[in-house]
């Protein structure tokens, strides 16, 4: 019996840990993609809208954020995987 309440008290921490890394990357994805934001309105200037930026970023389809901002900042496309 403690064994099998054990086994449960070890993958209920297992779930929480799970949640807690898919909630880390989450705000990782957020943070990075306000980040390329800011970096989007400081380079348009007085033409920054977030309509003209969600059109740019939608006319790229579902790249990887790094690769739409380098795609809008006119940067080079990363080719490492980072």
């Amino acid at each position: 019996m403690a064994f099998t309440s054990k086994c449960r008290q070890l993958l209920l921490m297992s779930h929480k840990l799970q949640a807690i890394k898919i909630k880390s990357l989450r705000l990782f994805f957020v943070l990075q993609r306000v980040n390329h934001v800011v970096d989007v309105e400081q380079a348009w200037g007085d033409e920054f809208t977030l309509r003209r930026y969600h059109d740019q970023v939608l006319s790229y389809g579902s790249p990887p954020v790094k690769f739409v901002r380098a795609l809008i900042l006119g940067d080079d496309i990363p080719q490492t995987a980072d």
